[in-house]
């Protein structure tokens, strides 16, 4: 049966389709007063620190980004959240402490008691003393080089998906800082680690304390073997610096901010530092000088000014040495 002209059905629309189906395509949303659309959402946004951009770069997974969650923005400071986890920092620390304390036990084996006060007096010929400056250079090169472990391992060989190694670096502190800022903390460090020094020395003697310290000891023995020592300054100077503070102030601190607070970090990593170190008669200095190292350290974001320091205040520690090792010399 056919449906008269009159009463035909209308055609169909198809609205908000394709226009080849009949409908009209749709309309774009419209434009913010400003001009400018907003940031696309799910983007964690980073710390406003140099060495970062605007946005995480392609890929990056939602499960890490530096900026601090909302609230916290005081115990990370200018550090950020780093890539590897509180458990992960932890492992880390065993990964590099355990393997320098065999290190340190072997060389005391085979050098006798390498951290003790024994002095040698007796001088030793200038070849001997050629050879031992070598030698001194290549230990420190290795027992300074495991400090580098576990930041290799966990921020840049470890990482999470879309996390960069240029992004590893700069969560272990790799990055630039304020110049005028960075050199303020550095003087300013320097200075009040000078006083410290003064004080606790000017203790020990007022209180007639049974302890000396390593410079101490390097002092004696200069005389005896003065290249030696000379090369065990040169990598205090130079090595020790760099290797040190990467772990406990670029690994180590920063990885502490993800499970304790701020304060908490600083105290934690500065005792280890100390522990480290080994050296009893020097323990209350370096504990303040590890405090120091991690409040530059949190404060600015960078470890270019805690190398800096850490570096100066070992420097100013061999100048001491240097009248007594150029007299030996001869020069």
């Amino acid at each position: 049966m056919s449906v008269p002209e009159g009463d035909a059905a209308p055609p169909q629309q198809y609205p908000q389709q394709h226009p080849q189906q009949g409908g009209s395509p749709p309309a774009y949303p419209p434009v913010p007063p400003n001009g400018a659309y907003p940031a696309p959402p799910g983007y964690p946004q980073y710390p406003q620190y140099p060495g970062y951009p605007a946005y995480p770069p392609a890929g990056m997974p939602d499960r890490w980004s530096p900026a601090p969650p909302a609230g916290q923005e005081q115990q990370y400071g200018r550090v950020g959240v780093v890539p590897w986890t509180y458990a992960q920092t932890w492992r880390g620390t065993l990964l590099t402490i355990i393997p320098w304390l065999l290190v340190m036990v072997l060389l005391q084996i085979a050098g006798g008691a390498l951290n003790s006060n024994a002095v040698q007096t007796a001088p030793i010929s200038r070849a001997q003393d050629a050879v031992g400056f070598v030698v001194i250079v290549i230990v420190t090169f290795i027992v300074e080089g495991i400090f580098l472990i576990a930041p290799l391992v966990y921020a840049l060989a470890i990482r999470p998906r879309g996390v960069t190694p240029g992004d590893g670096a700069r969560a272990l502190g790799f990055r630039s800082t304020g110049l005028l800022a960075g050199i303020g903390w550095v003087v300013g460090g320097f200075i009040f680690m000078i006083a410290v020094s003064f004080v606790y020395g000017a203790l020990v003697d007022l209180l007639h304390l049974p302890l000396k310290t390593n410079v101490q000891v390097l002092t004696d023995r200069a005389g005896a073997s003065p290249l030696t020592i000379l090369g065990s300054l040169l990598g205090a100077v130079l090595i020790a610096p760099l290797c040190e503070e990467t772990f406990f102030r670029g690994y180590l601190f920063s990885g502490l901010l993800r499970g304790m607070s701020g304060w908490a970090a600083v105290l934690v990593s500065a005792v280890l530092f100390t522990l480290v170190h080994g050296d009893i008669g020097s323990a209350v200095p370096l504990f303040i000088f590890g405090i120091v190292l991690a409040v530059i350290r949190w404060r600015t974001g960078s470890i270019w000014p805690g190398i800096a320091l850490h570096a100066a205040n070992n420097a100013l520690a061999a100048a001491t040495l240097l009248p007594t090792i150029l007299k030996a010399l001869g020069a």
